[in-house]
């Protein structure tokens, strides 16, 4: 059959496409394309969405203090992660068959999918508003009940025609898209410093100021979306992080493309509402009519056109990373496949419309997987195995069974870090439960809770045996490895690598 490949074409696509590891020789990602994908992924309409949620509690200094701050802080945390799927040219998701075993992965991975795509969803609806009122802005005039899902899933459309062509395609999208969009940056924010001076964007205050007892409530409150806007991203990080040619590049081509871009637009954002809220705009929370009233009907319109045309790399990033992370479930499946269906739901929850509703509640959830998570992962990596793993048996079922597939003792570190969120946040009615969120945030509590508890329960003698069983399996990959090469490996160097 034509469409038949030969064996070589066959580890090629899985390598693109799927869980076989990249050798240096096949990574395609140097440091100014890990910062510009990261960077075409992050700015998207959510970074406006998301300032101007902010805005609502934040002036303008209390959102560059807050914003900076959690995010540039949490983000290194997901690029550490980075640095481990560098290191070995494998999605994280593979390594954390280590720490969670090789059925507990499965679970941790669905959960914390099908909670991510809130916000690919997010960024679709905000691609319809936008391009809605660019076309109302024309003659062209469209109503808002009728075309506003259509255009939306147009979004989804396009990110997965681009996801479909793979990293490649990708990458050469991205290059262009964060340009324009840096440039639109660029062009907002010159609006912002004509419609208002310095001293007035600097002195803005929030859309619904706090009582006086209330403003460090509001400011830890915002916080807390920040660092679990910022821990979010840990779902994806592994498959595009595989692709970079060193650990260098992956870990700052991350911090300079998550955080610290994220963080000028997501202020951007703040600064907008703040700004045109504080002249007598309508306070709807929709940024797009704080683009379009800062602006006017000309560089509104372009600015709207640029960001909303971004949405679709955000799509592209965003469906290839989790299409390849998805095939730790079963590798045999279809790329194409796994792609699709991912789409597809993306458009079920843009035509549903809650996660953009429930805004606060959808952060919660993320912010109580994400955070320890992410901390498992590297707790597990850098204190519990001391950077040693044995990759061949990250592919091989047994040394990482543990418990019937399941880390038992990850999973009871997992559920600490639950309670402690809990304890300290009702995610439904985004208050406080506890003074001690005053401090530490929820998230800031989930991580501290996870890491007391996976440390205490690693250092019990049986239950460290039972995490490190794979220490004759990481001997015998070095044992393989020399007789490969017919020299010693380096006494230092990562077992597995």
């Amino acid at each position: 059959m034509a469409d038949k490949l030969s064996i070589s074409e066959y580890a090629n696509q899985e390598v693109r496409y799927g869980v076989i590891p990249m050798l240096s020789k096949e990574r395609l990602y140097s440091f100014w394309d890990m910062a510009f994908v990261t960077g075409a992924y992050a700015i998207a309409t959510w970074c406006y969405f998301h300032g101007a949620e902010l805005s609502e509690y934040l002036g303008f200094r209390q959102a560059l203090f807050s914003t900076f701050g959690a995010i540039c802080a949490f983000i290194a945390l997901i690029a550490i992660i980075g640095v481990i799927s560098s290191r070995y040219g494998i999605d994280h998701w593979i390594y954390s068959r280590a720490v969670f075993g090789y059925k507990g992965v499965m679970v941790v991975f669905l959960v914390s999918a099908l909670s991510s795509w809130g916000w690919t969803a997010i960024n679709a609806q905000m691609y319809g508003s936008s391009m809605l009122k660019v076309a109302n802005a024309t003659p062209l005039s469209l109503s808002e009940e009728r075309w506003f899902e259509p255009i939306a899933l147009t979004c989804v459309f396009f990110g997965w025609a681009i996801a479909m062509k793979g990293p490649t395609a990708v990458r050469y999208v991205t290059r262009i898209m964060t340009l324009a969009l840096l440039a639109v940056g660029a062009i907002v924010v010159a609006l912002l410093l004509i419609k208002a001076s310095p001293s007035e964007i600097w002195n803005a205050q929030a859309v619904s100021p706090a009582e006086p007892g209330e403003v460090r409530m509001q400011y830890m409150l915002a916080t807390e979306w920040n660092i679990a806007f910022a821990l979010s991203w840990f779902t994806v990080i592994g498959a595009l992080t595989r692709l970079a040619k060193s650990e260098r590049a992956a870990m700052w081509g991350i911090w300079w493309g998550y955080a610290f871009i994220m963080a000028v637009f997501i202020l951007i954002g703040a600064a907008v509402s703040v700004v045109v809220v504080g002249q007598g705009a309508e306070p709807t929370g929709d940024v797009t009519d704080y683009l379009l009233e800062l602006g006017g009907p000309g560089l509104g319109l372009i600015s709207l056109i640029f960001v909303g045309v971004a949405n679709i790399t955000t799509q592209a990033v965003e469906l290839y990373a989790m299409s390849v992370s998805t095939k730790i479930l079963r590798p045999s499946w279809s790329y194409r496949w796994v792609c699709t269906f991912w789409a597809l739901t993306v458009a079920g929850l843009v035509m549903w419309g809650g996660v953009w509703e429930y805004y606060g509640t959808f952060l919660a959830i993320m912010g109580v997987i994400a955070g320890p998570v992410v901390t498992l992962v590297i707790l597990d990596y850098f204190v519990v195995r001391r950077q040693r793993v044995s990759v061949t048996h990250l592919y091989k079922k047994g040394v990482y069974q543990y418990s019937g597939g399941f880390n038992v003792v990850a999973f009871l570190a997992f559920a600490a870090g639950v309670v402690a969120f809990l304890a300290v946040y009702d995610p439904i009615a985004n208050e406080a439960r506890s003074t001690v969120f005053m401090y530490t945030t929820a998230t800031g509590a989930s991580v501290i809770g996870t890491t007391v508890a996976y440390l205490i329960l690693w250092r019990i003698p049986p239950l460290q045996r039972y995490l490190l069983k794979d220490r004759d399996a990481v001997g015998e990959t070095r044992e393989a490895a020399r007789e490969l090469v017919g020299e010693s490996l380096p006494a230092g160097e990562p077992a597995g690598s």
